[in-house]
């Protein structure tokens, strides 16, 4: 009983449990003539009485070999026992209603309906065993068992690691196929087996957990149905479908986020479906279907491919694909999160890049550069969304780019093709100079971001044909922004350099004066910087922004006052400060000349 303090509690006679303070019965006397133990006391538990914990220590080998039933009590929260303690039970009976009775098997409820076998007793006995009603199955639920023979388990779902340890369904069950079952369980894996072959769904019931079937080149399925099952395990790189009533591809979905399998065959008894180089295609492979997520290599799809459906490639880790020229349609999110996409070779033939209806192409992908080739006339919504270009090429021949196409990249500049008819709201959000040689319907919502995205303030620098246009991000109307451009263009007027009263936000009207000043020397974006200017140099020094603040003050916009001012702010920034005091000596000058 080592050092812990036990206190003896007896209820039956002939049986002495000692517990800790906590009511956990930590070891325990049995006289050799009782044969029927009473786990937990024959009333509900109280405030007073408490529960019994019966927990003994399994690392003692205890052996209790004249009990032949066990009574779970309603005075009982819980049974911990090894099989091999109670070798001889022949009977459970349960007044509790966490437990079933059950003939030498150890049963609890769980979530109300679901049945988990904990222990199978009475040892010796080579009778078989009725799973019935049986979802779960324990660690070590069988050890020590001379049983043979399970029947009856259609209604297992979950088998716990190491359940069949040390029974005989180890020790006599032969690999068929790579693979040890009981009953329509899996319970061993040939790990030296180059091909593993799961046989039809119907046969197979439940995998334990903790195989691993990695070790193996290839798994063969007969049946997809066991795809859910196999997912929650480690596989190998090939999965060989073997089943020739595969139809739904919605049973690889379970596999999609997998990153092991990076290849895909498929047998002549498949009739729907068929592979080439790891990846799988409808019968004609005129439809590139599903890409497994561990391929890493380049994708190069075959010539008579017309259509990628949608989410093929979705996570997988292809580094580059090459397009057929027979392809001509690539559905919604079909590349979508592919980090480590870097190349894209769209062919000769391909003429759209999803469309008004195929969105989210490559979103969220790694890409850091594309062409997009002349033959291509559109390119789709949200279709390079949040990748990590950093330059696009546009060639002349496309016509339409839908929404939020190139929107939150990296992209420093971007010329748009004389082509270009129309272009969605923020297909260019976030691109910080933009280069078109004329207005094209819709420029200005492009350029711009939704007002729901005001917090962070930035200016666009919009180039028409030889005409400068600042722009702010967020515009109080998108008409009105466009009516001065378009005046301007025209000749009719120019109001462009007053754009920047346009932001819905003093800090961003602000910054697109600045912008506006430094690029066109604007004289009224300077009287408005002159008016403004101490409450903008204050806000540049809190927020950070040092180069910004330095090209303010160079602009001669502050009052010598606000200079002192800043001057004694800017105390500890010498950086801004030498252009602090530079300037208020120019000031000096200036007067002294006059």
């Amino acid at each position: 009983m080592g050092t812990e303090k036990l206190h003896k509690l007896c209820y039956q006679p002939g049986v002495v449990m000692y517990v800790d303070d906590y009511n956990i019965c930590r070891d325990m006397e049995v006289s050799p003539d009782v044969s029927v133990l009473h786990i937990g006391e024959q009333k509900k538990p109280s405030k007073t009485d408490p529960p019994l914990l019966f927990s003994l220590d399994k690392r003692k080998n205890y052996v209790f070999p004249g009990i032949k039933e066990l009574v779970i009590e309603e005075g009982s929260c819980g049974v911990f026992v090894a099989n091999t303690m109670f070798p001889n039970v022949k009977r459970v009976t349960s007044h509790n209603q966490k437990y079933l009775s059950s003939d030498r098997m150890l049963i609890t409820i769980r979530d109300d309906t679901k049945r988990m076998l904990l222990h199978v007793f009475d040892l010796e006995s080579t009778a078989q065993i009725d799973l019935r009603w049986i979802s779960q199955i324990g660690t070590k639920a069988f050890e020590g068992c001379k049983s043979a023979r399970l029947v009856n388990c259609d209604c297992v779902e979950c088998c716990h690691e190491d359940a069949f340890f040390g029974s005989e369904f180890t020790e006599t069950a032969t690999y068929d196929g790579g693979l040890k079952m009981a009953g329509g369980i899996i319970i061993d894996v040939d790990e030296t087996a180059e091909e593993i072959v799961f046989p039809d769904d119907k046969k197979i019931f439940a995998i334990q957990a903790g195989l691993d079937f990695a070790k193996a080149k290839r798994l063969v399925l007969k049946d997809v149905g066991l795809i859910p099952m196999l997912s929650r395990h480690h596989l190998p790189e090939t999965l060989v479908i073997d089943d020739p009533n595969f139809r739904n591809l919605d049973k690889l979905s379970p596999i999609e986020l997998s990153g092991a399998i990076k290849q895909i065959e498929t047998t002549d008894r498949v009739k729907h479906f068929s592979s080439c180089d790891g990846i799988l295609y409808n019968k004609t492979q005129v439809e590139l279907l599903f890409c497994p997520k561990g391929r890493s290599d380049e994708a190069i799809i075959p010539e008579g491919v017309r259509t990628i459906r949608q989410e093929a490639f979705k996570r997988s880790d292809i580094s580059s694909v090459k397009m057929p020229d027979s392809l001509v349609t690539i559905e919604d999110q079909a590349f979508e999160y592919c980090r480590q996409l870097k190349h894209v070779d769209f062919g000769h033939g391909l003429k759209r890049i999803g469309a008004s209806c195929y969105f989210d192409v490559f979103a969220y992908s790694g890409l850091e550069e594309v062409v997009i080739p002349p033959q291509v006339v559109e390119i789709g919504c949200a279709a390079f969304y949040g990748c990590y270009l950093k330059k696009v090429t546009l060639n002349e021949g496309l016509a339409v780019i839908r929404e939020d196409v190139f929107a939150i990249n990296e992209l420093e500049e971007i010329t748009i093709p004389e082509s270009v008819s129309s272009i969605g709201e923020s297909a260019l959000r976030r691109i910080p100079k933009v280069y078109t040689k004329r207005y094209i319907d819709g420029l200005v919502s492009a350029v711009t971001e939704p007002k729901l995205f005001a917090e962070t303030s930035y200016c666009v620098e919009l180039s028409i044909a030889k005409h400068e246009f600042i722009v702010p991000a967020h515009v109080k109307s998108v008409e009105v922004a466009e009516s001065m451009i378009l005046e301007a263009l025209s000749g009719e007027g120019n109001k462009t350099n007053t754009l920047y009263t346009c932001s819905i936000s003093i800090a961003e009207r602000q910054d697109t004066a600045i912008k506006m000043y430094e690029k066109t020397q604007s004289q009224k974006a300077k009287e408005y910087l002159k008016r403004s200017g101490k409450g903008i140099a204050f806000r540049l020094l809190r927020e950070g922004r040092a180069e910004d603040l330095i090209r303010l003050i160079q602009f001669d916009v502050l009052s010598k006052k606000a200079l002192s001012e800043l001057l004694e702010k800017a105390a500890d920034r010498p950086e801004i400060t030498a252009y602090i005091v530079q300037m208020m000596q120019s000031k000096k000058k200036t007067n002294l000349e006059l």
